[in-house]
């Protein structure tokens, strides 16, 4: 009987151990995931850069071009279609950053809550060891208390 108690510790015990690996193998996960989104994130901001200053660059030239003859007609053409290029490329990245960091937030409060669940399995495994430690002392009391009942 003793044996069969101390089985069913042993693998509740093991099952809440199991838990516990798969909600830190979650967290790991997320802040993998987490690491990779701020990677992006850093990139289409400095892509956003880099665009801010194209555009700056290519409404200084269409300035410049307004001045000049009649061929600068054209040039101040080319340059308002660059310029609107860029302007929407700049409006796309800044879209792509406000969904990134959307994803951010979310990956962020995921972690968050699969931290909660992890430190709520680990309150559930002290328990569970604490409440097995009780049985298995417990049963030793038992066992002595036979075992001088034997002996007398």
């Amino acid at each position: 009987e003793l044996k069969k108690a101390a089985a069913v510790l042993a693998a509740e015990n093991a099952s809440v151990e199991g838990k516990l690996h798969k909600e830190v193998e979650k967290v790991d996960k997320a802040k993998e995931a987490l690491k990779v989104g701020i990677a992006e994130r850093k990139q289409l901001q400095a892509e956003v850069k880099a665009l801010e200053a194209r555009l700056s660059t290519t409404s200084r030239d269409e300035q410049k071009s307004q001045g000049r003859l009649s061929s600068a007609a054209e040039v101040n053409r080319e340059l308002s279609s660059e310029r609107d290029t860029l302007a929407a490329q700049l409006k796309k990245a800044s879209r792509e950053l406000e969904a990134l960091q959307a994803t951010r937030a979310k990956e962020v409060s995921a972690a968050e809550q699969l931290r909660q669940g992890l430190d709520r399995a680990q309150a559930e495994a002290r328990s569970a060891s604490e409440d097995s430690s009780a049985a298995v002392q417990a049963l030793r009391t038992k066992v002595g208390a036979f075992e001088r009942e034997l002996g007398k």
